[in-house]
C-alpha cells in the first residue's frame, strides 16, 4: 500500500464518507447525532465470512435478528467497535455522532420498524486496511458491533424533556430535517415540498451554513414562484455561454440552469469546497448565480447494498422488495445486472421499451454502467458484448451469485462513457432484448404502476416520481435543467485521490420531497425510469447523484440515441382524442 493511499484512508476516518451525506471537504463539522438507547441486548448481530475484494478492501454481509418480543422502530444504527484486526476499518459510514466521533451504519431507516423476531439482512459492508497486514485478515475474523436508536438530543436533555412531558423525536438524518437548514435559516425559499417540523434542528451541513440567499432553501420554507419562460430562456443562454469557462475554475463540478430560492431562474454552480465559492461571481451577463457546496455526483449502481425502505404513500399496506427474485414476467424497477460483468453489484431495470416500427420487438432499458459497465473493462479485463445475459436480481442481491433461471434478456446496445475533459456525454443508457413472457410493464405493487408511453419534457416545478431497487418509491421536483456535470464513474488505481470522471451535458436535476432521509434516490437506483406524478409520463433515466440531488438523462434523448432510434416506452397509450 502506498503512503498516499494510507494518508487518504486516515483522513477518511475523520469525515462522513457515505454518499448519502453531503459534506464540505474543506470545513468538516460535527452533526448533532446522538446514540440514544443501546438496544444491542435485544438483537443478535451476525456477519458472513470476511472475503478479500480488490486492493486493500474486504467484504462481508451483516444480519440483525430482533430476538425480543417487541418491535424496534427506526432509525437504528450500528457502531462497529472491533473487527478483530486493529487496522481493518469500515471504508464508509452513513453518519457520525457529534460526541465521540464514532461513525455509524444505518440498519433500519427512520420510517421503518424491525419487528419482533424479524431478521434483517443489511448491506454488504466494505472494510479496508490502513497498513499492509502481516497476517491474512480473513483468518479468525470476528466483528463486534452495537445497535443504537438515534436521537436528536443528548441524554441529559432527553431526561429533562421527558420530565417536562415533552416528546423526544428520533433524529432525522441529514437531508430530511438536516437538509432543511442547508441555507442556515427557516425563512429562505425552496424548490422542495414542505414537510412537518420533526423537532429540534440539526446543525447545518458543513460548508453550507450562514450563506443566505446563496443556498437552496429548506423543506420548511414556502414554495417559490415558478420562473417565466423568458427568465428561463435568459438563464439558459447565460448558462450555455459560461459553462466551459466555469468548468475551468478549480472545484467546479456542476453548472446548470437552476430554479433559485427567490423564484427566479439563473445559473446554478456546484463546487467542492467552501473556499471555491469565492471564485464564482454573483452574476453572469446580468443573470443571478447561485453557488452551492456539494459533493461530486457519482454513478448510482451499488456495490454496497441498500440502506433502508421508504414508506410507499400510494399503495396502502402493500409492500414488495425489488431486490428479491421475481417470477417471470418480472416487474420494472427491480434489481438487475449483466451476468458476465465480474462484479458483485446491481442496478435497476427501469422499464420495458418497444420498437414503434415493430411492436413485437421488446427491450429492457437501464443504464450502460448497469448492463454494460459503461463500455469499460471489468475486473477480469472483459468488455461487455452483445448477447450478454441480463439477469434479475443482480448478484449483490443473490449472495454475489445468480439463480439458474435468472436471465430475462440479452444485451443489445449501450453507450460508452468518454472520459476526456473536452468531450460531453449525453446519455448513460443500455438496452437488452426481452419478451412479454420475461418482462412486464408495471412496477411492483408498491410502485406507481404502468408508465405512459407519452413522454414529457422536464421543466421547473415539475413533480416526478420513480421506483428503484434501493429507495423504492420516491417523489421529487425538478430543480435543474440544462445541467453539465462531472460524474465520478470509477476509482483510479493509479491515484485513489483522483477518481475517473466523465462530463455529461443536458441533464435534469431532481430534489426529493420528503422520502428516504430527503434523498430522491441512492446507489442501486441507477436505471430507474422517472415519470410525472400527473399522468406517469416518462421524463428521464436516472443515472447519478449525491445525497442532495439526483440526475437523469432526458428520456427523449435516450430514446433517440439508443438502439434503432425508433423506441418508445412500452406503457399505457395516449388517450384517444
Amino acid at each position: 500500500m502506498s503512503v498516499k493511499r494510507s494518508m487518504r484512508s486516515i483522513r477518511a476516518l475523520g469525515a462522513v464518507l457515505a454518499c448519502f451525506v453531503v459534506v464540505s471537504t474543506s470545513q468538516a463539522q460535527e452533526s448533532k447525532f446522538y446514540r440514544g438507547q443501546d438496544v444491542t441486548a435485544k438483537v443478535d448481530i451476525e456477519h458472513s465470512p470476511l472475503k478479500k475484494a480488490r486492493g486493500d478492501e474486504y467484504h462481508l454481509t451483516l444480519t440483525i435478528e430482533n430476538k425480543s418480543a417487541e418491535d424496534l422502530p427506526g432509525p437504528l444504527v450500528l457502531v462497529i467497535e472491533k473487527t478483530g484486526k486493529e487496522l481493518l476499518l469500515p471504508k464508509k459510514y452513513d453518519g457520525r455522532f457529534a460526541k465521540g466521533g464514532d461513525g455509524f451504519l444505518m440498519a433500519v431507516a427512520p420510517n421503518r420498524v424491525l419487528k419482533a423476531k424479524q431478521t434483517q439482512k443489511l448491506r454488504q459492508l466494505t472494510l479496508e486496511t490502513l497498513i499492509e497486514p502481516k497476517t491474512d485478515p480473513t483468518e479468525s475474523f470476528k466483528l463486534t458491533a452495537k445497535l443504537y436508536q438515534l436521537r436528536t438530543t443528548p441524554d441529559t436533555q432527553v431526561a429533562s424533556a421527558n420530565q417536562k412531558g415533552k416528546s423526544n423525536p428520533l433524529i432525522p438524518l441529514a437531508g430530511q430535517a438536516g437538509n432543511a437548514r442547508m441555507n442556515g435559516g427557516a425563512n429562505n425559499s425552496s424548490g422542495i415540498q414542505p414537510v412537518p417540523d420533526p423537532g429540534p434542528e440539526p446543525t447545518p451541513l458543513a460548508g453550507n451554513e450562514g450563506n443566505g440567499d446563496k443556498q437552496l432553501g429548506g423543506v420548511h420554507a414556502p414554495r417559490p414562484r415558478v420562473p417565466t419562460n423568458a427568465e428561463v430562456a435568459r438563464a439558459t443562454k447565460a448558462t450555455d455561454a459560461w459553462t466551459e469557462k466555469l468548468f475551468d475554475i478549480k472545484g467546479v463540478h456542476t453548472v446548470a440552469t437552476g430554479w433559485h430560492p427567490d423564484g427566479s431562474s439563473g445559473v446554478t454552480v456546484f463546487v467542492k469546497n467552501f473556499a471555491d465559492k469565492k471564485k464564482i461571481p454573483d452574476q453572469l451577463d446580468g443573470v443571478p448565480v447561485n453557488v452551492l457546496v456539494q459533493e461530486q455526483a457519482e454513478l448510482y449502481q451499488t456495490r454496497g447494498g441498500r440502506v433502508g425502505f421508504p414508506v410507499h404513500p400510494l399503495a396502502g399496506n402493500c409492500f414488495d422488495d425489488p431486490t428479491r427474485y421475481f417470477e417471470r414476467p418480472i416487474p420494472i424497477g427491480v434489481s438487475g445486472w449483466n451476468q458476465k460483468i465480474d462484479a458483485c453489484a446491481t442496478g435497476t431495470l427501469g422499464c420495458r421499451l418497444e420498437n414503434t416500427n415493430d411492436e413485437s420487438e421488446k427491450f429492457i432499458l437501464s443504464n450502460s454502467h448497469v448492463l454494460a459497465d459503461n463500455g469499460r473493462a471489468d475486473l477480469s479485463f472483459r468488455f461487455a458484448q452483445a448477447g450478454d445475459p441480463v439477469i434479475q436480481p443482480g448478484p449483490i442481491d443473490f449472495n454475489c451469485a445468480f439463480a439458474s433461471d435468472s436471465v430475462v434478456g440479452q444485451l443489445y446496445d449501450w453507450t460508452t462513457a468518454i472520459t476526456t475533459n473536452n468531450f460531453v456525454n449525453l446519455i448513460d443508457a443500455s438496452i437488452a432484448t426481452t419478451t412479454p413472457l420475461l418482462t412486464s410493464t408495471a412496477t411492483p405493487c408498491n410502485g406507481y404502476g404502468v408508465p405512459s408511453e407519452v413522454t414529457q419534457t422536464a421543466s421547473f416545478d415539475l413533480e416526478v416520481m420513480k421506483y428503484g431497487r434501493t429507495t423504492l418509491f420516491t417523489t421529487g421536483t425538478v430543480l435543474l435543467v440544462n445541467s453539465t456535470i462531472s460524474v465520478i464513474i470509477a476509482d483510479n488505481p493509479a491515484d485513489p485521490t483522483m477518481p475517473i470522471t466523465a462530463i455529461y451535458g443536458g441533464q435534469i436535476g431532481v430534489v426529493a420531497d420528503s422520502n428516504f432521509f430527503g434523498s430522491f434516490s441512492g446507489p442501486g437506483d441507477s436505471g430507474s425510469l422517472v415519470v410525472t406524478r400527473d399522468g406517469r409520463h416518462p421524463v428521464g433515466l436516472l443515472f447519478a447523484g449525491n445525497f442532495f440531488i439526483t440526475y437523469m438523462n432526458p428520456i427523449d434523448t435516450v430514446l433517440g440515441l439508443i438502439g434503432p432510434g425508433t423506441l418508445q416506452v412500452d406503457g399505457e397509450p395516449a388517450p384517444t382524442p
